[in-house]
């Protein structure tokens, strides 16, 4: 058990070093193009989001970018509050209503059949963004000529201790999202800042394929993106391109979120994220259950807080690195608390999201 522990913490703090490199080593993009040529359709899947859709919108069309380009389209996934009500208040935004399918990936579809963009963009009715957002997003485009751009989120107005948690598990997503798609070892994004091209989610055919899975309108389509164009998918690291979203304000919804996250695992084709997550929560189990064991027999003690110690000196290294670019290093002093949640927390959820339904805007999801 000892060796085990010892030789997954080995694996596991070889994986955080290349990310601490590849976050570091991803530089800071700063668009210089005042002359966009680039069509833009904004999309915003939405579902009984009537308290935070109208602050979206207005983040929205208050983008500093030229209107003659931009193009925003909301899709109803079936509300049942006054979502529509307030998105058709804007007198330059389409919504549109599904019909017969549900879901969001039923919605963005939708969406991109009516679009007449060339660059789509997706973000969620509950994220906001400030007026150069979306200029930073075509200016990476333009300058680089990728087929998808995945671009930084994070919480904001946190104040619970369970939220401050969350934006430092955030803060690390987002460093593995950036040396992820620089080394190519996964697929990670976030479809609440997403961009890719018309022409190749028509090329990939859409969803076709994951249609299926409740979610894995980001992830999944991405990995399929990525093995038509492997190298044309890239992160976007610009202050000015972050979105803000607000955290789960407990427990029980944290969870709802993260095991319809991690449900999708099971249909990574990808070995190497496979390979990624099985030693993340190998390590986390198997130190949750060395302190079971410690329990039972003092023998494992220093076993167990040699192998916490090294996991968590990698751990506070990399979230140093990452909270920096988020402004979010104020909440580091509560990262031991932090940590011994968290390894229980990837554990458990880790176990349980691939067998237990979730609830996700009224719908449950098996």
């Amino acid at each position: 058990m000892i060796w085990l522990l010892y030789i997954l913490i080995f694996l596991y703090c070889a994986l955080v070093l290349t990310y601490i490199i590849g976050w570091v080593s991803t530089a800071n993009f700063k668009s210089t193009n005042n002359q966009f040529t680039t069509s833009v359709t904004i999309l915003v899947p939405a579902r009984n989001e009537e308290e935070n859709i109208q602050l979206c919108l207005e983040a929205i069309t208050n983008q500093n970018y030229p209107k003659e380009l931009l193009e925003i389209i909301v899709i109803n996934d079936h509300s049942t509050d006054n979502t529509v009500n307030f998105a058709s208040s804007f007198n330059n935004i389409i919504v549109l209503k599904l019909q017969d399918a549900e879901g969001k990936k039923a919605a963005i579809s939708h969406g991109i059949e009516n679009a007449i963009g060339e660059l789509i963009v997706t973000t969620d009715a509950d994220c906001v963004m400030g007026k150069d957002w979306l200029n930073d997003m075509v200016g990476f485009y333009e300058t680089t000529n990728c087929k998808m751009i995945a671009a930084p989120v994070m919480f904001h107005q946190e104040k619970s201790f369970l939220e401050k948690f969350q934006v430092l598990d955030f803060a690390g997503m987002m460093g593995v999202t950036a040396a992820s798609l620089k080394y190519n070892l996964s697929s990670m994004c976030n479809g609440a800042n997403l961009a890719y091209t018309k022409k190749v989610f028509n090329e990939v055919n859409g969803f076709e394929g994951i249609d299926n899975v409740p979610t894995g309108d980001d992830l999944l389509l991405m990995e399929k993106i990525k093995k038509l164009h492997p190298n044309s998918v890239k992160f976007l690291k610009s202050k000015k391109a972050i979105v803000y979203t607000k955290a789960q304000p407990n427990f029980k919804a944290l969870q709802n979120q993260r095991i319809r996250w991690t449900s999708k695992a099971k249909h990574y084709t990808d070995w190497k994220i496979k390979a990624i997550l099985l030693v993340v929560l190998a390590t986390n189990i198997t130190l949750y259950a060395m302190l079971i064991l410690s329990i039972i027999n003092p023998f494992y003690w220093t076993a167990l807080l040699s192998a916490f110690l090294i996991k968590s000196v990698m751990d506070f290294a990399f979230l140093w690195a990452t909270t920096g670019f988020f402004n979010k290093r104020k909440w580091l002093w509560l990262f031991l608390p932090m940590q011994f949640l968290h390894i229980y927390y990837i554990a458990y959820i880790g176990i349980i999201g691939n067998f237990k339904s979730y609830n996700w805007k009224g719908r449950n999801v098996q």
